[in-house]
């Protein structure tokens, strides 16, 4: 092994840590999110992932790309770890589920060009299913994570990861493909590194921060805040399927009071399942004094959910200033902006009033920037357009993708000479203050004037206690039609409104005074009807698309307003 250089890279940084917190519990896993299922101090976890990367090194060439299909458990970050140590590439994917992963995992299978998919027994039978008959060509050599596991340690390794450049690609992160197919984003030590001492500075973590998270690791924010982060803090992290959350939310908030986790968080739509779903019996007995930083993001957090929820959680002994917005993308690695109010500062922020603001540190404001999409030009405070962003998280580009990552990640501003990544995201600035107002893609445009859909998905939602703003889709009926089309789910447990046709009306009646837009028609559909990411962001142009190949929503509600 090499030894730690003036600038070591991630694989070091990690075994630096598992090194000093040997007989430290560093890795949990909850079974059902509620038993712990199994536990792992620094040194055993070492112990499994160098078994483990002396079996990847002596089946894959070094920098070589491997998908990750492992199923939620500690195997799946065993796995990214022993990737590291062994100089190849990981690529983290869902286990598909039926056929509705199937066209994303063909795409990836075609873009990454990997050498092994690295699964589990179970996960394994899953893509066999999938990839029969003709189509098993399709699929790289699998590698059985168990069996490697069982078999005798390999003689030779060397743990080449721990020589690599700290530059290197370590990592490909498949972004959700909310608005198209997805693109993998290459990941260096740098960036992950870099991201990480971000996050630390501005929300004040390190070696003492307790983590639970629950999101997958295909997923950037549980890659990052839920597996990576805690590794190069050396802090203890404890885990929960994203299922286990979805069955039962407060499955999430006994973790984080049975651990007296410090770190946690997820998407906007974590945090209003909890509003919605948890009882007041439910907060007998939970103490969520030691939470520090729950941050929510990855999807713009509607004004009025975190106020909701810092009250639904206060007999619980939640810190109010412990809840705040953040803002980030698997291009700019995780985090970009957002922080908690510290040391009594003030939580009321000058946003839009559309979204919750995020706090900007001053560091950060330095390498964020607003532009205009058309003319390439920076906006002054407080306009809306496009957010750029530089600096040392930012990715390299996309895999196998010249041409979409020179248009993304080369972006130049006439009076400053570094290259910004357009986030393809629309916000406005005001001071230390960054407002997430939409996509660029998701613009309704009528009579000259551009709307976010969420506005009006949210705007909807506000008229009727049943219908879900987080799981909506507002598009125009066609790119020569500036009529307006808008599905919208039920909440879990709602049925549908009575009185549809007054509500249609009385919905079309105030989207046409507030946007100056027509909605010809919205259909009010049950509980996951609505395509989605593999991170649970509906997929607006996906949707958009079915409806105008003619495509009916099964169990679908068609009010004509």
């Amino acid at each position: 092994m090499s030894t730690l250089g003036s600038e070591p890279n991630l694989a070091q940084r990690i075994e630096q840590n598992l090194l000093l917190t040997r007989t430290d519990t560093i890795a949990t896993y909850l079974e059902r999110g509620e038993r712990i299922g199994e536990q792992l101090d620094g040194a055993t976890f070492r112990e499994r992932v160098l078994h483990l990367a002396a079996h990847l090194e002596q089946r894959l060439p070094e920098g070589s790309r491997v998908l990750l299909v492992i199923p939620p458990s500690l195997d799946c970050t065993l796995a990214l770890v022993a990737c590291l140590y062994a100089g190849v590439i990981a690529a983290p994917l869902p286990v598909p589920v039926a056929n509705a992963h199937r066209e994303r995992l063909d795409a990836v299978i075609a873009d990454a060009d990997a050498s092994a998919v690295l699964c589990t027994r179970e996960s394994a039978q899953v893509l066999l299913q999938q990839y029969d008959g003709e189509r098993r060509s399709l699929l790289p050599t699998l590698l059985d994570l168990d069996a490697l596991a069982e078999a005798p340690l390999p003689l030779g390794g060397h743990c080449r990861g721990l020589a690599r450049a700290f530059d290197d690609d370590i990592l490909v992160q498949y972004t959700s493909g909310s608005t198209r197919q997805p693109r993998g984003v290459r990941l260096s030590g740098r960036n992950v590194v870099s991201n990480a001492a971000l996050a630390s500075e501005r929300w004040r973590l390190g070696a003492h921060t307790v983590s639970v998270n629950w999101l997958p690791n295909y997923h950037d924010m549980g890659m990052m805040g839920g597996t990576l982060c805690p590794l190069l803090w050396g802090a203890p992290c404890i885990q929960l399927s994203p299922l286990a959350f979805a069955q039962k939310p407060l499955r999430w908030l006994r973790a984080i009071s049975q651990f007296g986790a410090t770190l946690s968080g997820g998407p906007a739509f974590a945090f209003a399942l909890c509003v919605d779903a948890i009882a007041e019996s439910d907060l007998d007995g939970l103490d969520l004094s030691s939470w520090q930083v729950a941050f929510c993001g990855a999807e713009p957090v509607p004004a009025g959910l975190l106020p909701r929820f810092r009250a639904r959680l206060a007999r619980a002994g939640l810190d109010p200033a412990a809840v705040h917005a953040c803002y980030g993308l698997a291009e700019s690695t995780l985090y970009v902006a957002g922080e908690r109010a510290w040391d009594g500062a003030s939580m009321s922020l000058a946003g839009d009033g559309r979204t919750e603001p995020n706090r900007l540190a001053p560091s950060t404001r330095a390498t964020l920037r607003i532009v205009d999409p058309a003319s390439g030009q920076a906006v002054a405070d407080g306009e809306e357009g496009e957010i750029w962003v530089a600096g040392p998280s930012v990715s390299a580009g996309y895999l196998n993708q010249p041409e979409e990552s020179r248009a993304t990640f080369g972006a130049r501003l006439e009076d400053d000479p570094r290259a910004f990544m357009r986030t393809g995201d629309l916000g406005t600035l005001n001071g230390d203050t960054l407002s997430v107002t939409g996509r660029l893609k998701d613009v309704l445009i009528a009579q000259g004037r551009n709307t976010a859909a969420v506005d009006l998905e949210w705007l909807a939602a506000d008229l009727h206690p049943a219908l879900n703003p987080m799981a909506a889709a507002a598009f125009q009926l066609a790119s020569d039609d500036p009529r307006v089309a808008l599905l919208i789910e039920l909440r879990g447990g709602q049925a549908a409104p009575d009185d549809a046709q007054q509500l249609a009306e009385a919905i079309r009646a105030r989207i046409g005074a507030t946007f100056g837009l027509d909605l010809a028609w919205m259909r009010v559909v049950k509980r996951g009807s609505l395509e989605r990411t593999t991170s649970g962001k509906v997929r607006r142009q996906t949707v958009a698309a079915r409806v105008r190949a003619g495509h009916h929503y099964p169990d679908a509600r068609e009010v004509a307003p």
